[in-house]
């Protein structure tokens, strides 16, 4: 794992392909998804659609999405 950016208390690393499972639980949970988009939640396959849009804005545009 690759941090980037580390604080005193906090680590801040890219997405990447293994975080699947952590992106579909939350895109699955409706508490956090109405804090996001339309409020709607997203099942597996959404959520791997969306966790890869964000990877190749990282590969081809160099702007991403971090974890902490």
């Amino acid at each position: 794992m690759a941090w980037f950016l580390e604080s005193e208390r906090l680590r801040f690393r890219r997405y990447e392909h293994s975080d699947l499972d952590f992106v579909a639980a939350l895109s699955a949970d409706p508490e956090v998804m109405m804090f996001i988009g339309n409020g709607a939640v997203l099942d597996r396959e959404a959520a791997a659609q969306r966790l890869e849009r964000w990877l190749a804005g990282a590969r081809d545009r160099g702007f991403f999405l971090a974890l902490t």
